[in-house]
């Protein structure tokens, strides 16, 4: 339930309020993979929810062409998916101590 809830405000947020900060719903390490994502796919980095949630329904193979609508629950739970693997295996080699 937690993760729908999630999803859900992000996709209303996402819409409703497209300037709050990122931070408001994605971790520091979350915003760092978005950032590696974007600079890697050549987009901006995200700067504000509406950006965050963006590159997060990108994941989730949002096509984000002029004419498609907002990304909806499913694309945006998909990308949060692989959002969540990416920032554990992230986080395990910003955290790796070899010592």
């Amino acid at each position: 339930m937690v993760i729908a809830w999630r999803v859900m405000l992000m996709t209303i947020l996402g819409r409703e309020q497209p300037g709050l900060p990122a931070n408001v719903l994605f971790s520091d390490i979350e915003l760092r993979v978005l950032t590696h994502f974007a600079q890697t796919s050549r987009y901006a980095a995200p700067a504000t929810l509406a950006d965050a949630v963006w590159l997060t329904a990108k994941l989730g193979g949002y096509l984000g062409r002029k004419s498609d609508p907002h990304p909806g629950v499913i694309v945006i739970w998909r990308g949060c998916s692989k959002l969540e693997t990416m920032a554990r295996g992230a986080a395990l080699f910003i955290h790796h101590d070899p010592g």
